[in-house]
């Protein structure tokens, strides 16, 4: 059975069609995720398409709110203030800007602080099989360095906030950096990064997000064991709702990224708001099964936005099943 579904999968994937490929996968998500996991091929670079027209970026500003297209020597001439905060969004698989997230974060940082806000738009290659976006991630991950770069917006400015496959993009653009000596990314917020082929025993950090790529990498896991990371990655991980179910929402066979795409939801509620909090807890990893013991007595830590960068370790806290989804405590 199990040889026959991975055939299968292997087939489905190199179809464009995402619900198809969901659909195909959800279907034996209950008895066969950690094996499906497991058959899947570690990611393989060499299927890479991605081109330097296939990523751009759009900018704002509190004196330009609507965006601007910016391209590697515009915003090198553009007078803006880069001794304030950067944020930059990178969307996952499949998704483009214009993906309702990055409007409600563009909103809600503007609300509530004083920064310079670049939108990534690296669609022509995120809507690609998976097999072949999750290698693009790497191209993308450089291209996104020397744009970066050529800003000059001092990297200790920098805080990326990433999705699904975008939070590996993440990673490769600090690797850059760092190799290129032009300085260590800030942070990034991994927001449910991406699993398949790439939760892999054989795939190193040296090819995926890791705690080494920033000054500070922060990982929320909302669907872990499915599209969802397991294992923690980053200096800190949080595990709401124990990292696999979320409240509200329905199971993998009737809404197949519900979970994934939740994490972004937690943390847009963070932004302007230090009310939210987490327990410390201990994680077990066995393949893609764990189990996490949690410490209600110990001492909580802010989650999202405001979490103290000097934080280590592994987290949970509960939410809601619907907005506002998290719980002030």
């Amino acid at each position: 059975m199990l040889i026959e579904f991975c055939d299968v999968l292997e087939k489905v994937l190199w179809f464009k069609d995402l619900w198809f490929i969901f659909s195909m996968v959800s279907l034996y998500h209950s008895r066969y995720t950690k094996e499906v996991m497991q058959a899947a091929p570690p990611i393989n670079f060499s299927l890479a398409n991605a081109s330097k027209k296939d990523v751009t970026f759009k900018l704002y500003t509190t004196s330009t709110p609507q965006g601007i297209s910016v391209t590697e020597k515009s915003i090198r001439m553009l007078d803006i203030d880069r001794n304030l905060p950067a944020k930059l969004l990178i969307h996952g698989w499949s998704h483009y800007s214009t993906n309702p997230w990055y409007e409600n974060y563009i909103k809600k940082y503007f609300e509530n602080q004083r920064c310079n806000i670049i939108c990534v738009d690296w669609s022509p290659a995120s809507t690609k099989t998976f097999l072949v976006s999750s290698a693009n991630t790497k191209p993308i991950g450089g291209y996104i360095a020397e744009f970066l770069i050529s800003s000059q917006i001092p990297t200790e400015n920098i805080h990326i906030i990433s999705h699904s496959l975008g939070a590996h993009a993440a990673g490769f653009a600090g690797k850059i950096l760092i190799k290129q000596k032009k300085g260590r990314l800030q942070r990034i917020t991994a927001l449910d990064p991406a699993a398949p082929t790439i939760d892999n025993k054989y795939v190193s950090e040296a090819f995926r997000l890791a705690s080494t790529d920033a000054n500070f990498v922060d990982v929320y896991h909302t669907d872990a064991g499915f599209f969802g990371f397991t294992k923690p990655i980053g200096h800190i991980d949080f595990y709401p709702n124990f990292g696999k179910n979320q409240p509200g929402c329905p199971n993998h066979k009737i809404d197949e990224s519900a979970n994934h795409v939740r994490a972004i939801k937690y943390f847009q509620e963070t932004i302007g708001n230090n009310d939210f909090k987490a327990y410390p807890a201990n994680i077990t990893v066995n393949g893609y099964d764990y189990e996490l013991d949690v410490n209600f007595q110990g001492n909580q830590i802010v989650i999202g936005e405001h979490t103290p960068q000097s934080s280590k370790g592994i987290f949970y806290f509960q939410t809601n099943g619907s907005e506002p989804f998290l719980i002030k405590n």
